[in-house]
């Protein structure tokens, strides 16, 4: 467990820099995660006070991959 403040700025439910910090955090863990043997793999767990901010980091998380995706085919 790790508790890492965000100055961010909550409101209708939701804190932008915060689902932010969130991918960026996650995002790294899996990085570190792509050279690691399979028996070494570790989870990585996510968890938001509700619902907005759960669909606010989702969505955070599906513009990242969707970037990634963008550039591996830019790339090829």
């Amino acid at each position: 467990i790790d508790l890492r403040r965000v100055a961010g700025a909550y409101h209708a439910s939701r804190n932008p820099p915060e689902a932010q910090a969130v991918v960026a955090t996650a995002v790294d863990l899996m990085v570190q995660q792509d050279t690691v043997d399979d028996a070494a793999l570790t989870t990585i767990g996510v968890v938001a006070i509700n619902t907005q901010q759960r669909e606010m980091i989702n969505e955070e998380l599906m513009a990242m991959v969707t970037l990634d995706l963008d550039r591996a085919t830019a790339e090829a």
